[in-house]
This record gives C-alpha cells, sequence and structure tokens, in this order.
C-alpha cells in the first residue's frame, strides 16, 4: 500500500500564546501549550513535513529544539483576525507553497488547542486515506444522543431521524485534532469536498479543547490522571 505525502500545518497566533516579550503566555502542566500539539507530530513516522504557519517571526525561537519543523511562510496579519479560521491559514499555506512548485497529496491540520490526542492519531488518519479516495477526512466526537437546535424563528427543534431508522450517533466535528484535505479543495469554498470520511472518537481526548480556562483546566486534569496510570503501567 503506498502512503500519501502528507504536510502537517500547526497554525499559531503569537498574541495567543507568548506576551509582549515573547515568553510563553498559557502553561500546561508547566510547558508552553505549544509544545504538545508539536510533539504529537515530530513523533509521527508517516509525515514528510510539518510547518508551523505562526504570524510573527520572533516565534521561531521557541522552535530551535525541534529540528524537524519548518517554517518557510509567516502568516499575514490579516489571517490572525477573528473572522477567520485555521482552514484560512491552511488554504494560505497551501497557496503559497504551490507557488514554489510544492503540492503533497494531503495537508494535515493541527491545532495548539488539542494538547491531547489518542495515541498515533496523525499516523492513522494518514493510513486511512492511503486507501480511500478521500477529499478529506476528520475526527469527531461521537455522541448519541438527542439533539435540538434554534430554528430561524428563535423556536427549537428537535434533530429527526428519518422515519423507520433506528436512532444513529450525532457527529462533532474536532478538525483541530486531526484532519486532512486535498490542496486542490482549499482553494474552493468547500475544502471538505464531495467525499468526506470521519474517524470517530469516543474517549474525552475528543472533547478537550484548550483555548478558554475551562478547557485548559480539563486538558490539566486528563494529563495528571494520564500520568498517575503511566506511573502504575510503567509507561512514558
Amino acid at each position: 500500500m503506498s502512503l500519501p505525502a502528507v504536510t502537517a500545518v500547526i497554525p499559531v497566533r503569537m498574541s495567543d500564546v507568548c506576551h509582549a516579550d515573547g515568553t510563553p503566555k498559557v502553561l500546561l502542566g508547566g510547558r508552553p501549550l505549544w509544545t504538545y500539539t508539536i510533539e504529537a507530530a515530530v513523533q509521527s513516522s508517516l509525515l514528510k513535513r510539518i510547518i508551523v504557519a505562526a504570524d510573527d517571526a520572533r516565534f521561531y525561537d521557541h522552535l530551535k529544539p525541534y529540528p524537524r519543523l519548518e517554517h518557510p511562510v509567516v502568516r499575514p496579519p490579516h489571517l490572525s483576525a477573528s473572522d477567520r479560521t485555521t482552514l484560512d491559514v491552511l488554504a494560505y499555506v497551501s497557496a503559497s507553497l504551490g507557488e514554489g512548485g510544492y503540492t503533497p497529496d494531503y495537508y494535515m491540520l493541527l491545532e495548539i488547542t488539542h494538547p491531547v490526542r489518542p495515541d498515533a492519531i496523525i499516523d492513522r488518519l494518514i493510513e486511512i486515506v492511503a486507501g480511500n479516495a478521500y477529499d478529506s477526512v476528520f475526527t469527531a466526537y461521537v455522541a448519541s444522543y438527542n439533539y435540538w437546535y434554534e430554528t430561524e424563528e428563535g423556536d427549537f427543534a428537535r434533530v429527526q431521524v428519518k422515519s423507520g431508522h433506528t436512532r444513529s450517533p450525532m457527529y462533532q466535528e474536532m478538525i483541530g485534532l486531526a484532519s486532512l484535505f486535498r490542496p486542490a479543495l482549499l482553494k474552493t469554498d468547500d475544502p471538505y469536498g464531495p467525499k468526506v470520511g470521519i474517524v470517530p472518537i469516543k474517549r474525552l481526548e475528543g472533547l478537550i479543547d484548550a483555548r478558554d480556562e475551562n478547557g485548559l483546566w480539563l486538558a490539566e486534569q486528563y494529563l495528571a490522571a494520564q500520568a498517575v496510570r503511566n506511573s502504575k503501567t510503567g509507561k512514558r
């Protein structure tokens, strides 16, 4: 089985993670938040390239301990605005590298606000697309509850299952945990494309998002509990 060429992109907004003097603003377990995602990427044996796309060149001073990382682009300030997404950053990196003649089979998005990932999830996604012609693949948290949504009129309506079908699980998209996109589709209004693959995450890792104080606290608790489990089993 031939594996696709996959380049990981880790977006970083300097103002989110560093003080004005460049020191880390957000620590988790005594370490800068970004180290967890960077180390998960570096540990992958299947990623061809790993690119950190920061909006301030000063951030790259923090990456010296990781010689495998690349930072050929500094994303422009407008991509750090509140109305822009990490997919916008991914599209910018793809376009910038494409102008230089580099186009991998897929780009992988990894967000630093997901410091806790299932073991080997990065390589697992790459192996999945190797055997399937997916346009995109992303992780999603699985929940088998009844869901409601607010209508345009301000009322609430229940998400209905087709008549005759048993209740199916709902999938909460978590593309920042790990996701893959074809470069050509990143230029379009539908970066997911028509053929989508979802990798269900049923454990707590699928919900931890450290972009606010509550999420950071949850990540701290999870990592502390994980350290206790590892000490009992001898795992590092």
